[in-house]
């Protein structure tokens, strides 16, 4: 779970986020103090292999720093940063069919819930516009280099978003 503390833009058009990370043990809103929380889902394949290919990444840009003053295009063309986004498009696991999704809530303390089961679909032109953000992989990914290596231009990504229909499942 990510809570968003602040957004900074400059001048440039940067934004700079300052946020924090937690685990979610529960989440409990007051309506005077109403913060927005942001839940990742991801698989334990990324969770496993994700900070392996970013340390060999990072490592590789400290040596390209070390050596010589950097522009981002050298980041970009590294055999660290390929395999990286290969990985990435790699995980892309979305077919076309019914899907379901259940929220199974628990507490430390007794309470009653009804966990809940929704349903959904995607076409293949759901897929089709997923598959599009995996170029924006790269796109993102050199903004972010980008910003922070070489402050060059950025181009941020254009992420597609599909909004499926949940129907939950009695």
């Amino acid at each position: 779970m990510s809570e968003t503390f602040s957004e900074i833009r400059d001048s440039a058009g940067a934004t700079q986020t300052v946020s924090k990370n937690q685990n979610a043990i529960a989440v409990k809103l007051n309506m005077i103090s109403l913060v927005e929380k942001f839940f990742r889902f991801q698989s334990s394949q990324f969770v496993d292999t994700q900070p392996n290919l970013m340390a060999s990444l990072i490592e590789k840009i400290a040596f390209l720093k070390s050596n010589d003053e950097i522009h981002s295009d050298q980041i970009m063309n590294t055999q660290e940063m390929y395999n990286y986004i290969e990985h990435l498009k790699s995980l892309f696991r979305w077919k076309s069919g019914n899907y379901v999704v259940s929220f199974d809530v628990t507490s430390p303390r007794k309470i009653t819930v009804k966990n809940r089961e929704y349903r959904f679909s995607l076409t293949q032109e759901n897929i089709n516009q997923l598959t599009k953000n995996l170029d924006e992989i790269t796109i993102d990914l050199k903004s972010l280099v980008d910003r922070h290596v070489s402050k060059e231009n950025q181009i941020d990504a254009s992420w597609n978003w599909i909004y499926p229909k949940l129907e939950e499942k009695i």
